[in-house]
């Protein structure tokens, strides 16, 4: 199920380091949170989520961060507190295992489903357009920034795709602190340009305010 998001709604706080996010005994911890949380009757799918990309990615370091299990799991905390469906969650797991580890496409799909899969391949398919969006933005050009978000929309074909590629977007905001200015930089501004405008469109508050 999906939230309706308006003006009004509450703005997604920062996350609270919730044991999953730092050692993954407490995993089941975090998973029975996402069940209560969001009423699922059962979470099979997300758990086997969580063990492919605990299997796959707890080693395997991201751009940004020092393994992409745990951004993971942070992505796929940002999405329940959305109150978004199973799948998505799960989807939110696996997108940075996805992208920088060696886990082939057909296990994804074949243990957990064509939907996840599609939700994945959705999410790294966006995430392609990034040298795009930094030429947009080295331009200052504002109205190819703006066909840049109109493609970004209409080349997927679930908008739960733009909902993990925001919630990523969160996650990696929340961890670039350490990294050299020029960095940040270019993130803050993909951000404000493309990812803000972006949630605002979708009509969530709780991310662009974030």
């Amino acid at each position: 199920r999906c939230l309706f998001f308006t003006k009004n709604s509450p703005m997604v706080k920062p996350a609270i380091q919730h044991p999953a996010l730092t050692d993954a005994n407490h995993l089941s911890t975090w998973i029975e949170h996402v069940q209560s949380s969001c009423g699922f009757e059962k979470v099979d799918r997300l758990k086997k989520a969580c063990e492919i990309s605990l299997h796959y990615g707890e080693n395997q370091e991201t751009n940004l961060t020092s393994s992409a299990f745990y951004q993971g799991i942070e992505v796929a905390d940002t999405l329940m507190k959305l109150h978004l469906d199973l799948d998505t969650i799960s989807a939110g797991v696996l997108v940075s295992t996805a992208i920088y580890s060696d886990i082939k496409p057909n296990i994804i799909r074949d243990q957990l489903g064509p939907d996840i899969a599609k939700l994945v391949q959705g999410t790294i398919a966006m995430s392609a357009l990034d040298d795009i969006t930094v030429q947009s933005q080295t331009d200052d050009n504002h109205e190819q920034i703006n066909n840049l978000r109109k493609m970004m929309l209409a080349m997927v074909g679930d908008a739960r795709v733009v909902l993990i590629k925001l919630a990523e977007r969160i996650s990696i905001m929340r961890n670039i602190k350490q990294q050299e200015v020029d960095i940040r930089k270019k993130y803050a501004r993909e951000t404000m340009n493309i990812y803000a405008p972006l949630a605002n469109r979708l009509g969530i508050a709780q991310i662009k305010w974030e």
